[in-house]
């Protein structure tokens, strides 16, 4: 969670001497989603596409690998999507839509523990029917 708290500092920063490091983040394969998100949004300023490409590619890893990331992912979604939507490219948005829905299903499901009666109506009716 302490890297996922980095990104979120590194999206909110603007000044350029602080960026700079973050762009020569290691970012070839097996890097992690922390390390391609901060470094993706640290080239936002400077080069669009590059930023974009990091975000993305940190996204795929954390498709493979969830974690508990602080709402840096959404806040990664959403960038792209706005990105995307400057661009008109709405199969893209829709695309970006479809996969941040899917996250959140998954994210939803695994934060769940069968029987449970502690969350939701709906939830605890279900249960009750599996039993």
């Amino acid at each position: 969670m302490l890297k996922w708290a980095i990104v979120g500092d590194v999206r909110q920063t603007f000044r350029e001497e602080v960026l700079t490091g973050y762009r020569k983040l290691e970012t070839e394969e097996g890097a992690s989603a922390p390390v391609l998100a901060a470094a993706g949004h640290a080239w936002l300023p400077k080069d669009v596409e590059k930023g974009a490409k990091l975000l993305k590619q940190a996204l795929a890893v954390d498709r493979e690998h969830p974690a508990n990331d602080a709402g840096e992912v959404e806040a990664a979604f959403e960038r792209l999507q706005n990105l995307a939507l400057l661009a008109g490219d709405y199969e893209q948005v829709a695309d970006l839509l479809r996969q941040r829905a899917l996250r959140a299903r998954r994210m939803r499901r695994a934060s769940r523990q069968w029987p449970c009666s502690t969350c939701c109506r709906p939830c605890q009716v279900r249960t009750a029917e599996r039993f």
